[in-house]
């Protein structure tokens, strides 16, 4: 609920989402008591309740592991972040990745097999309703998103450390 992290963004996108079957979107982090307003007009405007669940902070690494593992999407609609380390767990979980265009978003979308990069709450309802409609994508997606993810590992990180200063 705070400027920099654009959740009116993903609110719009919702509307605009036609839901299919038990899809499910689960917003996780702090939110402030202001946007709390906003979530009781959201829901009251679109009874999306069963589908759009606010669920807070997580602290237990089990429990976000067995959520990342659940989810098939990540989406990140920031205004702006910093190197941004959920982008890179969503990723090591093989969810394909919706983001606005932060710094790092090319980083983390080098391409549309493994992810998206949009601007607009219409171009981030009209992506998730595409793999909505068509989860061969994100399947075919899978394996490519971790093997990108791979780059991020403090192994792969060390080893490319460790050539580079073989070589000096």
């Amino acid at each position: 609920g705070t400027f920099q992290k654009n959740t009116e963004m993903l609110l719009t996108a919702c509307k605009r989402i036609c839901w299919r079957d038990d899809w499910k979107l689960y917003v996780v982090g702090p939110c402030t008591e202001e946007f709390k307003e906003k979530i009781v007009e959201f829901y009251r405007e679109t009874n999306l309740q069963d589908r759009v669940v606010f669920i807070g902070s997580i602290y237990d690494k089990r429990e976000l592991s067995r959520l990342y593992n659940r989810a098939k999407i990540f989406c990140l609609t920031s205004r702006y972040e910093s190197f941004g380390i959920v982008c890179v767990e969503a990723q090591s979980y093989g969810e394909y990745f919706i983001s606005t265009p932060i710094v790092t978003a090319n980083d983390f979308i080098p391409n549309e097999k493994v992810g998206k990069i949009v601007n607009t709450a219409d171009e981030l309802a009209m992506q998730v309703n595409t793999l909505m409609d068509n989860p061969h994508l994100m399947e075919e997606a899978y394996p490519e998103i971790l093997r990108h993810a791979q780059q991020y590992r403090w192994s792969t990180i060390c080893e490319k450390l460790n050539r580079f200063l073989q070589e000096r």
